[in-house]
């Protein structure tokens, strides 16, 4: 299920520069985390959709939106955890940047080529540097 909004405190920028801002999509199955992890990114200058469940954001997936990043929790509860949602994205869209988060250690197997990791909690700036530096090596790859 997709978050109606951002949490009150968020500030929102007008519909002309909300046009030209970067849309990130975030995948987590908790709410504080999903709306701090969004919130950050709306500050640094970013869309930010957020999931609360794989299934959900591949249904978003599937829809053909814009997409410029994709931030995921690795574990989530049901059958679709974070490595199966960035498979599927990546499956639509072979450039799409990745970054997980886990409050457990990284995988050994199962992350997607040139995906980042972030370890949570995460310090603030390290969800939005993280998202900018994939970015950046995604365009730097296409040039």
């Amino acid at each position: 299920m997709r978050d109606q909004g951002p949490d009150d405190d968020t500030e929102m920028p007008s519909d002309e520069c909300q046009a030209r801002r970067r849309i990130v999509v975030v995948v987590d199955d908790n709410q504080i985390v999903r709306r701090a992890v969004s919130a950050e990114l709306t500050r640094a200058g970013f869309q930010a959709l957020s999931y609360d469940n794989g299934f959900s954001v591949l249904e978003f997936f599937a829809m053909g939106e814009p997409v410029d990043a994709l931030v995921t929790d690795i574990h989530m509860p049901g059958s679709l955890d974070g490595l199966f949602v960035a498979l599927e994205a990546r499956s639509q869209r072979p450039n799409l940047p990745v970054v997980y988060m886990s409050a457990r250690r990284a995988p050994d197997a199962g992350l997607v080529d040139d995906a980042r990791f972030l370890s949570k909690p995460c310090a603030i700036g390290d969800v939005s540097g993280a998202v900018s530096s994939a970015l950046r090596e995604c365009y730097d790859r296409a040039a």
